[in-house]
């Protein structure tokens, strides 16, 4: 998201302990108020909510884009017999 200017540095996000991804609630390992949260406390708190917040910024599309450019979906290349690739829809 910062590689693609969708968020700045200096920015904060106002987090929830859930949220619906899905269909699919997701919670933060706490629960917590909504909550005022810069990147560096979002990737420090390992918040799933925030990181969440942070993906939605590059949209579907981008997500998808990222997460196959760092290998979801495909075999590692390390010959480990029965290696599943993965599924990334």
């Amino acid at each position: 998201a910062l590689e693609e200017g969708t968020v700045r540095p200096e920015e904060t996000f106002l987090v929830p302990d859930n949220t619906e991804v899905g269909g699919h609630v997701v919670r933060d390992s706490l629960p917590h108020e909504p909550e005022t949260m810069s990147l560096e406390t979002i990737l420090a708190d390992s918040s799933n909510v925030g990181t969440i917040e942070v993906a939605r910024s590059l949209g579907e599309a981008g997500v998808r884009d990222y997460l196959s450019e760092f290998g979801f979906g495909r075999e590692t290349g390390s010959d480990i017999p029965g290696e599943d690739p993965g599924y990334l829809p």
